[in-house]
């Protein structure tokens, strides 16, 4: 939009762009074709549901971008350095992005117009209810980058930046490895161990669909290469394969043997007709179909 808006000739060699673009689009057509057209949905099918565009909007630039820019820590949106210096950096960075807009220097307007329109991008998905770390601003981030490295040119600037950005980073780091915030803290307490004794138990039984909790459930998937077919029991991440398992009858069920959630099912689960195995680190309940 923007280069006709600015070159309105270049609308004649449309023709000889389209063939590349059918090129380029056509490996995510044919997942579409296959999926539903899953890349089409706005949202995750469960969770996220009840966030607004102005809430997704006020979180990404409250806590998703001072988390990217360093000056919070990932997961805990602990403030590294204090609010008011962490939302002083913040406000300066924002206020240096209207300067340039604004001045619109040669050579940037491309990358700044990308800039101006990522809010509103990002936050029509309801993917992005998720704020605790900025893993969508990725898709952004080479843009900034750019930018940042076109205002920190000069030799000191520019290492004044790297110290800084180190620094941050090294601040984040230790805080997320001193508190574990990197590792998932949900009713399953932190499951975590050699799927492989699971894996195994379940091809040996026939038993190829489970529900879990999310942390272990599309670990499942994966490390089996999906010769077992795993959906979580809270947020869904993958539609199709969530239909799948929720259609089979007696899906599997795994929890880590530290579950709380375990203990207030198995009754019931017995009374199914389940039967409960220990596999290495975890607890499986397959039912004799």
């Amino acid at each position: 939009v923007w280069l006709v808006a600015r070159r309105p000739a270049v609308l004649k060699l449309a023709p000889l762009a389209v063939p590349g673009l059918l090129l380029g689009i056509a490996p995510w057509v044919a997942f579409n074709v296959r999926n539903g057209w899953l890349s089409l949905e706005l949202g995750p099918g469960s969770g996220g549901q009840e966030s607004t565009f102005a809430e997704r909007l006020e979180h990404l630039f409250v806590d998703v971008l001072p988390t990217w820019l360093g000056v919070r820590v990932p997961f805990s949106l602990e403030w590294v350095a204090g609010p008011v210096l962490g939302s002083a950096v913040v406000v300066l960075a924002l206020a240096a992005f209207v300067l340039a807009l604004v001045r619109r220097p040669e050579g940037v307007e491309p990358l700044l117009v990308v800039i101006a329109a990522f809010p509103l991008l990002y936050a029509l998905s309801a993917y992005t209810y998720y704020y605790a770390e900025p893993r969508y601003v990725v898709y952004v981030s080479p843009v900034i980058a750019l930018l940042l490295g076109r205002a920190f040119a000069a030799p000191p600037a520019a290492a004044a930046a790297v110290a800084l950005a180190v620094g941050l980073s090294t601040v984040g780091l230790v805080r997320m490895e001193r508190d574990r915030l990197f590792q998932p803290d949900t009713a399953e307490g932190r499951p975590s161990g050699d799927l492989r004794p699971v894996i195994d138990l379940l091809e040996r039984e026939g038993e190829r669909y489970v529900l879990a909790d999310y942390w272990i459930a599309y670990r499942l998937s994966f490390e089996s290469a999906e010769h077992v077919i795993a959906t979580s029991t809270g947020f869904v991440r993958y539609q199709p394969h969530d239909r799948l398992v929720r259609a089979s009858d007696h899906p599997a069920r795994v929890f880590g043997v530290a579950s709380t959630v375990e203990p207030t099912l198995r009754q019931r689960l017995v009374a199914a007709g389940y039967r409960r195995h220990r596999a290495g680190n975890w607890l499986v309940y397959i039912h004799p179909h």
